[in-house]
C-alpha cells in the first residue's frame, strides 16, 4: 500500500525546511521524496499536511522505561517484579510513540525487561517506540545510582561489569562518574570514579564495539570523560571552557536532559517530603539547574553536537511528553531547527541507527505530522497537543480526532 503525505512542509531530520515537497511511503519505508508535482495523478492514499509540517518521529535517547514518573518512582519501580516492571515499560514505550516518539534508549534499567520488550515490539505483537537497551549504569560503591547500578570499584572491575553487560545486549555502556541529584547521599560536585576507572570501562566498551558514555554533574567528571575519548557526556552541568573546546574537537555529542533538573528545580511544596521526592534532591536541582542550561548554551554556541534526551520516568517526567525537552532546549538558547536536529538526525548518529531520524528514500516510514511551522515556534512539536498524526513503520500508531 501506498501513501503520499503532501500540503505542508516538510522537515527532513538534517535542518532543511521544504515547501511544495510531497513523501511517497510504500508498507514501513519511505520510497520517493520529490516536489508536489511530481506526484500529480496519484491515485492512491493522500495525507493532507498543509498547514502543518511533516517530520520524522523523535528519538530519545534517555529514558527510563521501567519507571513512570511519579514524584518519586524510585519506590515503585523497586517494588515491581520482573513480570510486573516489563508492563510498565511496554506501556511506556507505547506511551512515547503516541507521544511523537519512535525510538527510546533505556538508560539505567533492566536488561532482561528491555530485551523481552524490544523482542515483543520487533515481532510485531505490539506497536510502540523502538526500544535500545542499556542496561545497569556502572557505578562506584556510593556513587550515582548504586542502589541499582552495577557497583564496580577499580579499572578491573569495572572492565569485568562492562562485559557482563554487552554480554547480556546492553545498546550502550553508561558510567557515572559523579554524584548525581537524585541518588541520596551523593554529591554532585564530586567524581567517585578516577580517571583511569572511566577509561578502563569505556576502552573495554569500545573494544567489544558498544558505544559509551559517561554521566557528569561536574567539569571534572565530564574531562574523564574527553580523556577517555567516551562518545557522550550526559548532564554536562558545570562544564568549562577547556572541556566544552576538547569536546568539541572531539565531536562528542552531549545530551543535557535538562527537563529533568528544571522539574526537580521547581517542584511543589506538596510533592515534597516523605511519599515525594526529597528535601535533599530539590536543593541540589535548585543549585544546579542555571549551571545546567548555561553548560548547554555554551557549548551550543561553541559548536557541539547536542543529541536529545527527555530522562521521561524520573521524577514528573511521564512517557508521552517527552517532546517537552525541546522547549527547555529552546529557552536555553538553541534555535528550535537545531533542537530538532538534536532529536533527529543527530540523535540517529549518535545511536548509530540508519534509516531513522531522517526523511530519506529508504528510511523507515516513522514519521510525524504537526500543526504549524516548528522553526517558528518549538511548541508546534514540543507541545503534543499540537501533533495531528504519528505513524509507526508506515502504521497509523496516533491520529487526533
Amino acid at each position: 500500500m501506498q501513501t503520499l503525505y503532501s500540503g505542508g512542509l516538510l522537515f527532513d531530520g538534517d535542518g532543511r525546511l521544504l515547501e511544495n515537497y510531497g513523501v511517497l511511503v510504500e508498507n514501513d519505508r519511505i520510497v520517493k521524496i520529490a516536489p508536489r508535482p511530481e506526484f500529480t495523478g496519484f491515485a492512491g492514499y493522500v495525507v493532507d499536511t498543509s498547514g502543518g509540517t511533516l517530520l520524522p518521529s523523535l528519538i530519545d535517547t534517555a529514558v527510563h522505561v521501567t519507571h513512570g514518573g511519579e514524584a518519586n518512582p524510585f519506590i515503585p519501580a523497586a517494588a515491581r517484579s520482573d513480570a510486573a516492571a516489563t508492563l510498565v515499560a511496554l506501556e511506556n514505550v507505547q506511551a512515547s510513540l503516541i507521544g511523537g516518539v519512535g525510538v527510546v534508549r533505556d538508560l539505567g534499567g533492566r536488561a532482561d525487561v528491555g530485551r523481552a520488550v524490544s523482542a515483543a515490539l520487533d515481532d510485531g505483537r505490539f506497536m510502540g517506540a523502538s526500544l535500545m537497551t542499556a542496561g545497569q549504569t556502572i557505578t562506584a560503591t556510593g556513587g550515582h545510582g548504586h542502589d541499582t547500578g552495577a557497583v564496580a570499584d577499580g579499572a578491573p572491575a569495572v572492565v569485568q561489569a562492562v562485559r557482563k553487560l554487552v554480554s547480556g545486549g546492553a545498546s550502550t555502556i553508561v558510567l557515572a562518574a559523579s554524584g548525581g541529584v537524585t541518588t541520596g547521599g551523593t554529591d554532585p560536585s564530586m567524581t567517585y570514579y578516577t580517571a583511569d576507572e572511566v577509561a578502563a570501562g569505556v576502552e573495554e566498551a569500545h573494544r567489544l564495539n558498544c558505544p559509551s558514555a559517561v554521566m557528569a554533574h561536574n567539569p571534572e567528571a565530564a574531562r574523564y570523560a574527553v580523556q577517555s575519548r567516551a562518545g557522550t557526556v550526559l548532564y554536562g552541568v558545570g562544564l568549562d571552557d577547556d572541556v566544552i573546546a576538547a569536546m568539541v574537537s572531539a565531536q562528542m555529542y552531549l545530551v543535557p536532559a535538562l527537563g529533568a533538573m528544571r522539574a526537580l528545580a521547581d517542584a511543589a511544596d506538596d510533592l515534597v517530603g516523605e511519599a515525594g521526592i526529597s528535601v535533599e534532591t530539590v536543593g541540589k536541582a535548585q543549585a544546579l539547574a542555571d549551571s545546567h542550561a548555561g553548560s548547554l548554551k555554551r557549548f551550543y554556541d561553541a559548536g557541539g553536537k547536542v543529541a536529545f534526551g527527555s530522562d521521561c520516568g524520573m521524577p514528573l517526567l511521564s512517557h508521552g511528553d517527552n517532546a517537552r525537552e525541546l522547549s527547555h532546549m529552546v529557552a536555553s538558547g538553541m534555535t528550535p531547527i537545531d533542537a530538532l536536529i538534536a532529536a533527529t538526525g543527530y540523535a540517529a548518529d549518535m545511536l548509530s541507527l540508519t534509516g531513522r531520524g531522517r526523511i530519506a528514500e529508504g528510511a523507515v516510514a516513522d514519521l510525524l505530522v504537526v500543526d504549524g511551522n516548528p522553526a517558528d515556534n518549538i511548541d508546534a512539536v514540543a507541545d503534543r497537543g499540537n501533533h495531528r498524526l504519528v505513524v509507526c513503520g508506515g502504521a497509523v500508531a496516533a491520529r487526533r480526532s
